[in-house]
């Protein structure tokens, strides 16, 4: 695990390609598709990259399968997400 600094405000979680991430907010919960950052799924103002694939667009609660882990998106190096979100969601890791 990556945590938070200056230079990388988010924590990354190394995961095993296919297995299940979860929504961490009750919500409703978008997907995209970043050159970068590959899979997206943001929810409220937390967001999930390199998923391993879209999910669908609705609403979520805590702990839900939203995606996969994956590897998507130039700047993923392997398996793993990317959780960007307030301090009060990065302090949970």
């Amino acid at each position: 695990m990556q945590g938070p600094s200056t230079h990388h405000p988010a924590v990354d979680i190394a995961c095993i390609p296919g297995s299940a991430v979860r929504a961490m907010a009750n919500g409703h919960g978008t997907f995209h598709w970043n050159h970068d950052m590959g899979w997206v799924f943001t929810q409220g103002d937390i967001s999930i990259s390199h998923l391993g694939h879209k999910g669908v667009d609705r609403f979520y609660n805590v702990g839900e399968v939203i995606s996969a882990c994956g590897s998507t998106g130039r700047l993923s190096a392997g398996p793993h997400v990317h959780v960007e979100g307030p301090p009060e969601i990065l302090s949970r890791f």
